[in-house]
C-alpha cells in the first residue's frame, strides 16, 4: 500500500509539473513522496 500511494504522489507530480499547474504544491507532493520512501526505506522490508 505504501508503494501505491508513493507511485501515486509521483505521478501527480510529474503531470502538475508537466502541465504548470500548482506552483509550489507540485514541490510538496515530490517532498511528500520522498519522505513515504525513506519512511519505507528505514522500516525495512517485512515478509508477506
Amino acid at each position: 500500500m505504501l508503494y501505491t500511494i508513493l507511485s501515486l504522489l509521483v505521478f501527480f507530480w510529474f503531470v502538475g509539473f508537466l502541465m504548470h499547474v500548482g506552483g509550489p504544491l507540485i514541490h510538496t507532493i515530490l517532498l511528500l513522496a520522498g519522505i513515504i520512501y525513506l519512511v519505507d526505506l528505514i522500516r525495512g522490508r517485512r515478509a508477506v
